[in-house]
């Protein structure tokens, strides 16, 4: 249910935020409605947690990891929970940090957790030190020695403290000391650094503050150059045909006027047996398309793993990416095995699609 939910949810979410995000290129900076969409857009940011949050302990919360620069991810998710606070950060990060493999939406809400809980404890204002360092071994109070590497994520505060008999119980689910808490903040960060190979401590001392530690895994093979800002920098427009399969009207309408701003042409599917008949005659005119989007969940159709097996017997070189607002978990996290290229996350920004068309593009050619 709460898959089903979520997926719902999400779909709605891609409406909305595209929409949001096409009204504010279509207007200058200088447009007195700018800075709203802005705010509007921020807002839409924290909502696709929401929905996460619906999934965390369900068999729908595997995390879809990718590579990720970790200096400016922090920094992002740190101010953006302090805002309107009279907390103050001061921010000591290691240069060239590698990279760490995480689901982007769980970091933040990792890392939006502990910041919370940081905050609360100086109702009055404090100072937060966050520290983003290279570590290989650590003595850890709740999971013993660890060995291995990581980047460790040190989040120390100044404020109330935790009592003995409190820490005790801090990662039991609906545990909570705040009168208006749900318990679950640090239920949920340990189980998904978990699913992460990640690890956590805290130490505080009552009336002095408490310092959370964060390990991620990270990824040693993987080039720090994942060219992501050059992409994303790059005004060019693209050149090329696109087919979008979605059952949504309201997902494939904003999604192809993202795709047109990206320079593309496109076509449109409602489900995948459309979606496989005309790349079936595009393929066979000897104009196929260069890229297909899938949603991954047809309701009462032909989804995204059906309809990319009938598309890789026709073009064994197709490239696929999938879309899916994260209804099944699994799947998305090894899309891969499947046969597709790319994956976007619903509710995505223009930027994740301008990010995954021109990395899928860029690939090599058939």
């Amino acid at each position: 249910m709460a898959g089903g939910i979520a997926h719902d949810f999400n779909n709605l979410l891609t409406g909305l935020l595209g929409n949001l995000e096409i009204a504010k290129m279509r207007l200058n900076e200088g447009h007195p409605a700018y800075s709203f969409l802005e705010n509007a857009i921020s807002v839409f940011e924290r909502a696709s947690d929401l929905s996460r949050q619906l999934l965390v302990f369900t068999k729908e919360d595997e995390p879809a990891p990718e590579p990720i620069e970790i200096t400016d991810f922090v920094m992002s998710v740190v101010k953006f929970n302090l805002s309107g606070s009279n907390v103050e950060v001061n921010f000591d990060i290691d240069r060239d940090l590698p990279l760490v493999i995480a689901d982007k939406g769980y970091l933040a809400q990792i890392l939006s957790n502990v910041v919370i809980n940081a905050k609360q404890s100086m109702p009055h204002g404090g100072l937060l030190d966050v520290k983003v360092k290279n570590v290989t071994k650590a003595r850890c109070t709740f999971c013993g020695d660890i060995d291995g590497k990581f980047v460790l994520i040190s989040i120390k505060d100044d404020g109330y403290g935790i009592p003995a008999e409190v820490m005790e119980k801090i990662f039991e689910p609906y545990f909570t000391t705040k009168e208006k808490g749900t318990g679950l903040g640090l239920a949920t960060t340990l189980h998904l650094l978990k699913k992460h190979g990640g690890h956590i401590n805290i130490e505080s001392v009552p009336k002095k503050g408490t310092t959370v530690s964060l390990f991620l895994p990270t990824d040693e093979g993987n080039s720090r150059t994942i060219n992501t800002e050059r992409i994303l920098e790059d005004t060019s427009a693209g050149t090329g045909h696109i087919l979008l399969m979605d059952d949504e009207k309201m997902v494939r309408e904003v999604t192809a006027e993202m795709i047109k701003d990206l320079g593309f042409e496109v076509e449109l599917a409602c489900d995948g047996q459309e979606a496989l008949d005309k790349y079936v005659k595009a393929y066979n005119s000897g104009q196929p398309f260069d890229a297909v989007i899938l949603d991954l969940t047809i309701p009462g159709g032909m989804g995204g793993i059906e309809t990319i097996e009938k598309i890789l017997t026709v073009d064994k070189d197709a490239k696929v990416i999938v879309a899916s607002g994260y209804a099944e978990g699994s799947i998305m996290s090894d899309y891969k095995q499947y046969g597709f290229k790319k994956r976007l996350t619903k509710p995505f920004k223009i930027a994740d699609l301008k990010k995954a068309i021109f990395e899928l593009l860029n690939q090599n050619s058939r």
